[in-house]
């Protein structure tokens, strides 16, 4: 959790409520351009759109992975 907090910034808030990334933790994150925020429990993560839709293609292999074995295993 150190290395997580260490690494921590304050961002601004433009006058249209967005937030500002710095330039950094964009390169960090590989975002250009758009990306995703979105809720896991009590927080929210930062993914560059391209990385967030690669691993929901991910996520999705491995659940049709799991129904293929258990088809496989008549359940």
């Amino acid at each position: 959790m150190r290395e997580f907090f260490e690494n921590g910034c304050e961002c601004e808030v433009d006058k249209q409520g967005r937030i500002l990334l710095p330039q950094p933790l964009r390169e960090y994150i590989g975002v250009e351009k758009e990306m995703v925020i979105t809720g896991v429990r009590n927080r929210a993560e930062i993914w560059s759109k391209e990385g967030f839709a690669a691993r929901k293609e991910k996520r999705q292999a491995g659940r049709d992975k799991m129904k293929a074995r258990l088809f496989d295993l008549g359940i």
